[in-house]
C-alpha cells in the first residue's frame, strides 16, 4: 500500500497564504484513504551540524471509504503535483498536493486500482446474481 506526507487544501485560509500548508500522513488500504495530521520536526545537532527530520504524526484519524468517493478529472491539479476527490454524497472536496508530479500521478494510479478491484467485484457480484 502507498504510504507517504500530502498536503491538504485548506479552503478556509486567506488567498494571500499557502492553501496547501497542512500536512498530513495519507495511506491507502484495499478501500480506504487514511489520514492524520503531521507536522515535520526538523533536528540540528550541535556536533557536526548534521540536519535530520522526523514526520510527527497526532492520534486522530480520518478515514475516507473510496467507494464514497470519486478522481476529480481537473487537469489543472497533475500539472502542480496535485489531485482531488470529490464526495458522490455531498460534493465535498479533498485536494491534496504530494511533492511532485511523478509522485501525485502515484497516487492518482494507486487510487484507480483501488477503485477498478472493489467496483470490479461489486459489478462481478452483481453479474453473478443474475
Amino acid at each position: 500500500t502507498r504510504k507517504g506526507v500530502l498536503n491538504r487544501k485548506n479552503q478556509k485560509v486567506s488567498w494571500l497564504q499557502d492553501k496547501y500548508k497542512d500536512k498530513y500522513m495519507c495511506w491507502l488500504t484495499k478501500d480506504a484513504l487514511h489520514m492524520r495530521a503531521a507536522e515535520v520536526v526538523i533536528f540540528r545537532s550541535n556536533q557536526g551540524g548534521s540536519v535530520s527530520e522526523k514526520v510527527v504524526v497526532a492520534d486522530e484519524e480520518e478515514k475516507y471509504t473510496l467507494t464514497e468517493w470519486i478522481l476529480s478529472d481537473n487537469s489543472k491539479d497533475l500539472k502542480a503535483g496535485k489531485f482531488t476527490l470529490s464526495s458522490k454524497i455531498d460534493g465535498t472536496l479533498l485536494s491534496l498536493r504530494a511533492e511532485s508530479d511523478l509522485e501525485a500521478q502515484g497516487w492518482v494510479n494507486d487510487v484507480r486500482d483501488i477503485f477498478e478491484h472493489t467496483y470490479g467485484s461489486a459489478k462481478k457480484k452483481s453479474e453473478d446474481a443474475s
